[in-house]
């Protein structure tokens, strides 16, 4: 999924559209760092070491993605992969966009 967000990402920062990962990983942030330098990810790649953010966004599974509008209001939840290069996905994104 990373890349294709990553993709999504270039695409539409311009236009006030971010990413913002949060790794739950129970290891070593330098397998996270692996990663982000694997996938040439540039947007926020952060570490929920204190379960913070597990605990206000509880995950049945992995990958879970929330989409939040420009209000902060979360206006959709992900459960599981998905294909972030869809047609349908790229428009829902436009729509965000221009709904401001």
């Amino acid at each position: 999924e990373m890349p294709f967000l990553e993709s999504l990402y270039r695409r539409f920062r311009s236009e006030g559209f971010a990413v913002l990962a949060v790794s739950i990983d129970k290891g070593s942030d330098k397998a996270v760092k692996s990663f982000v330098d694997e996938y040439q990810l540039s947007f926020p790649v952060l570490l929920d070491t204190d379960e913070q953010v597990e605990r206000l966004y509880p995950a049945f599974s992995v990958p879970v993605t929330y989409v939040i509008d420009k209000a902060g209001l979360v206006v959709a939840r992900v459960d599981g992969a998905k294909n972030w290069s869809s047609q349908e996905t790229i428009d829902s994104i436009e729509y965000l966009l221009r709904r401001g």
